[in-house]
């Protein structure tokens, strides 16, 4: 399949993918855009082509074209998935792995990312998203409850 082919075919699937925006989209940007990578043909970047080839013999370096080639279409899927700050956090790194570390240091949750999730939640609920004080109450005492029940099972 040919390069163009290859990112017309996935170019939809990419545009599906939500972009990285904070701390709160991590976990599933990252584990998205490393399923749409590896759908495209580019998950050998993250492994066993992750580094660059060397060498100086002519098969050798079409070797190093192509990988330099494969990076660039992999990281400007990456580039067209993520907001300002997270992209101007990767604007000098150079590969797609290089890319995932700097971006997880940045926007990976840190402790338990459900507690930030519900901590989020709780602190967006508002009176304008509730028909009455009671529908109010009764998310707010459900969050307080979660809360609770998560702060007794790190104590342990």
């Amino acid at each position: 399949m040919s390069a163009s082919k290859e990112s017309t075919g996935t170019l939809g699937n990419l545009a599906n993918i939500p972009k990285l925006e904070s701390t709160a989209g991590w976990i599933n940007w990252s584990r998205e855009m490393k399923d749409h990578l590896t759908m495209s043909g580019y998950g050998d970047l993250f492994k066993r082509n992750k580094d660059k080839p060397t060498g100086t013999s002519a098969a050798t370096v079409e070797k190093i074209d192509n990988w330099l080639s494969k990076q660039e279409r992999a990281c400007g899927a990456v580039l067209n998935r993520l907001g300002y700050n997270a992209r101007e956090q990767v604007k000098d790194k150079e590969t797609v792995t290089e890319m995932f570390s700097e971006l997880e240091k940045r926007f990976k949750p840190k402790g338990s990312a459900v507690f930030q999730e519900l901590d989020r939640r709780y602190n967006s609920l508002t009176l304008d998203q509730c028909s009455g004080v009671m529908n109010f109450a009764e998310p707010m005492a459900d969050k307080t409850f979660l809360c609770h029940l998560t702060f007794l099972a790190c104590r342990c």
